[in-house]
């Protein structure tokens, strides 16, 4: 677990000296102001919030019956929430991007229209990120509670990766200078949700959506 950590760090670490090395300042400052929201989500819950939170429900409910049926049903409850409302979320953060980070950014941030137009283009990009972040924080606890900890410890290095990887791509596979760093994070994210993914499913774990239709229990 701490080696996936350690090289989680290290490939940050080139990272950041990729993207100030190959881009100005305007692009590495609209990336910057971008990535508040997505780091945000990240912070909250990919650093193992919803890890603590969901874990002791689905461990006393696991070993109240050793069927592991409650386990599942607490699982799949969870699940079935967070699919449906990170999906609203990030498609209204697509869609209000604009007066989101007016909101956040300063008016003479907002006056610089290059930066400004490049960080609402990074953002709307960028924003899928926040729906595959929760979904890898969820993976995650599961995982854990099932006492596998070193594929979710590996998993956040290939956000940096794919950053790394998209950095160095030619500018002119994308519409605007800096657009190759939105979409790393964006494919990063995927990438770390879906190596959990697989992990869970190979465990046996993987949870299953219950359908518009499902209302929980009381």
């Amino acid at each position: 677990m701490a080696s996936g950590t350690l090289t989680s760090r290290i490939l940050g670490l080139f990272r950041d000296i990729a993207l100030g090395a190959l881009f100005d300042r305007t692009v590495t400052d609209a990336w910057t102001a971008a990535f508040r929201i997505p780091n945000l989500f990240r912070r909250l819950l990919g650093e193992g919030s919803l890890s603590v939170s969901f874990i002791p429900v689905f461990m006393e409910e696991k070993a109240g019956d050793p069927s592991g049926l409650r386990a599942k049903n607490v699982a799949n409850g969870v699940y079935s929430v967070l699919l449906i409302g990170m999906g609203i979320l990030t498609l209204l953060g697509v869609v209000f991007v604009e007066p989101l980070f007016r909101l956040l950014l300063s008016d003479l941030y907002v006056l610089s229209a290059e930066k400004w137009e490049l960080t609402l283009r990074m953002g709307r990009i960028m924003f899928g990120f926040t729906f595959f972040v929760t979904m890898y924080a969820f993976y995650m606890g599961l995982l854990n509670a099932l006492g596998s900890f070193g594929l979710p410890a590996l998993a956040p290095a290939l956000l940096n990766v794919s950053m790394l990887i998209f950095t160095f791509m030619p500018p002119e596979w994308f519409q605007g200078a800096g657009d190759g760093l939105a979409w790393g994070v964006l494919v990063g994210g995927m990438l770390q949700a879906g190596l959990l993914f697989l992990g869970l499913r190979s465990r046996g774990g993987l949870p299953r959506w219950l359908g518009l239709g499902w209302v929980p229990k009381r």
